[in-house]
């Protein structure tokens, strides 16, 4: 409880009120000029420290806010009020900082996912977005090569659609050398993007064991 002879405790609550009535006012500044209130109060007292610390909380500031309410429970006869103030602003925080994880997490989930339809796209491809410039750039150009390989023999495309009846053009089996090793780094490529997407994305399907309670146990009741 509050001392209510202890006229500071009267002018953090009249701070208290003109900050909840400028909120409602929607007044610019209520916040700054809560602040230069509190600062001519004497700071050493618990009242003030939680005053600052009910601002910075405010803020977004929760670290330093939590600060500074633990350093007003340091008397001897801590006050419940701040208590219960440090309780929510740690609860707040770890609220938080799990929603932070979860969305860097699903970002890491999506940027994985998205490589590995670049992947598909051109080889190489989803491993230079990712930052793999080394291993994206041979395979991007052994892709580019084979590609490049293939349009130089003659009749080699035009051969392959003479298969499917839509040119006229005898089949040059050459061809086959370069689409086998087209297929070699669109394969490597989707299957390294593959396994690095499978360490970011969560196994749903994976057996969580919980513990089983001694229900073999011998119950014995004792009176």
């Amino acid at each position: 409880m509050h001392d209510r002879l202890d006229p500071v405790w009267d002018e953090i609550e009249k701070i208290e009120r003109n900050l909840a009535l400028a909120k409602r006012r929607n007044e610019p500044g209520a916040v700054r000029r809560a602040r230069q209130a509190v600062e001519g109060l004497n700071q050493e007292h618990p009242g003030v420290m939680m005053m600052r610390a009910d601002l910075l909380a405010e803020e977004g500031q929760m670290d330093k806010a939590i600060e500074i309410y633990q350093a007003a429970l340091q008397g001897d006869s801590p006050d419940p009020e701040i208590e219960n103030k440090l309780a929510a602003a740690v609860l707040k925080k770890a609220q938080t900082n799990d929603f932070g994880m979860a969305m860097s997490s699903y970002e890491t989930i999506a940027d994985a996912k998205s490589n590995l339809v670049l992947s598909l796209v051109v080889p190489g491809l989803g491993q230079l977005v990712s930052g793999q410039t080394k291993k994206g750039a041979m395979l991007m150009g052994g892709w580019l090569a084979c590609l490049i390989f293939a349009a130089l023999i003659p009749d080699g495309f035009r051969g392959l659609l003479g298969i499917f009846g839509i040119k006229q053009t005898p089949f040059n089996p050459l061809i086959l050398l370069p689409i086998f090793g087209m297929g070699i780094c669109f394969a490597i490529s989707w299957g390294d993007m593959a396994g690095q997407a499978k360490l970011v994305v969560p196994d749903r399907k994976k057996h969580v064991e919980h513990p089983v309670p001694p229900v073999d146990k011998d119950f014995e009741m004792k009176l």
